[in-house]
């Protein structure tokens, strides 16, 4: 009996038209919810292109989502949850296109703005993204894209910026030394609310609160501090860590290059102290910092930070060079994935390859 029913089966599976329906009679492999952006080398091949990947947190799972002679990176999850935004960049033009999970066409999306140089940030409902961009002989600026309706915003001058967790604010930071250099942006709008001091990096650990690092014109014993403020710009409190620049443990100043509120948690955040050279190494040391006190914690040593879960993060091991062949080094930087709680990192993506971007996507 069971040879006749298999006979059917693959007789059925055969026929024109029902092969489809048939392999959706068992349910699909779930896509991996990590984007990322490599090049691969090989000893005696020229180095790929910059194409998007996926991969499960365990490093298992790795798919190719898109190929061909262009240069694909700065990968992001859009709000539908299936659907990555990416640069695209060939023959000297640069677009913003898109890509289902599960690779298919590549769309495009819209141009990207003139003198642009990164991804900013995106929103955290996924509908806006923030472009730093230079044109020749200007002043950095900011661009706001609207995913939907493809229009930009000039945000005027910037360098950092920091979403609240509804996408409702805004903060911009100018690096402008010893002048008040932050403000609060209601995109909505494009009201702006100017911020007094010289305000650094910044994080919202709720959508009323958000912590900022104060500039000072460090000495070898002054402290790296950040203030706690609310949406309305009032100051709550100061808070005062450890780092100065007499601190030569690991060569790194007391400036934080970026801070990252932690999911679900207002008391934490992550302060991402400068490391050193950004185009080598690992360019943040990222701390554990309780806004109510206690020494900072570190956790990790890494290049940029993703939320993988509330618990888990992704970095870049920081740009070094390998040996390729007997003529040729090439520049390295792994993805590795590190947990909060036991302050493990384990590497996803190894080799000769360089990885230009990533994100999760955050599943409901």
């Amino acid at each position: 009996m069971f040879r006749v029913f298999l006979k059917l089966w693959i007789v059925w599976l055969a026929i024109p038209g029902l092969a489809l329906l048939g392999a959706a009679c068992f349910p699909l492999r779930p896509q991996a919810d990590i984007v990322y952006s490599a090049r691969y080398y090989r000893t005696g091949e020229a180095p790929s292109r910059y194409h998007l990947w996926l991969i499960d947190s365990d490093g298992s799972g790795k798919v190719q989502l898109t190929s061909g002679g262009y240069d694909d990176y700065s990968p992001a999850w859009l709000a539908d949850g299936k659907t990555i935004l990416f640069v695209r960049e060939a023959a000297n033009t640069r677009k913003i296109c898109s890509v289902g999970e599960d690779g298919g066409p590549v769309r495009e999306v819209g141009v990207l703005p003139e003198g642009f140089v990164r991804l900013e940030s995106i929103a955290p409902n996924r509908r806006s993204i923030v472009f730093f961009c230079q044109a020749k002989d200007s002043q950095p600026k900011l661009i706001l894209f609207e995913i939907a309706t493809k229009q930009q915003r000039d945000l005027g001058a910037g360098f950092e910026t920091g979403w609240s967790p509804d996408s409702q604010r805004l903060y911009v930071s100018t690096w402008n030394n010893s002048k008040p250099s932050a403000r609060i942006i209601d995109p909505a709008t494009g009201n702006q609310l100017r911020l007094d001091g010289d305000l650094r990096a910044a994080a919202w650990v709720d959508k009323k609160t958000v912590v900022a690092e104060k500039f000072v014109n460090y000495t070898s014993t002054e402290k790296a501090r950040l203030v706690i403020m609310r949406a309305d710009g009032s100051i709550e409190r100061e808070v005062l860590l450890p780092f100065t620049r007499a601190d030569k443990s690991y060569e790194l100043s007391p400036f934080a290059d970026n801070l990252f509120a932690i999911p679900g948690d207002p008391d934490r955040i992550v302060y991402g102290r400068h490391a050193g050279d950004s185009t080598q190494g690992a360019a943040q040391l990222f701390y554990l910092v309780g806004l109510k006190g206690g020494a900072p914690i570190p956790v990790a040593k890494g290049r940029d930070l993703v939320w993988s879960s509330d618990k888990t993060f992704l970095t870049g091991d920081g740009r070094h060079l390998e040996s390729l062949d007997q003529k040729r080094n090439v520049w390295v930087s792994p993805l590795s994935i590190v947990s909060l709680r036991d302050k493990k990192k384990h590497t996803l993506v190894q080799g000769l390859v360089s990885v230009e971007g990533f994100d999760s996507r955050r599943r409901h």
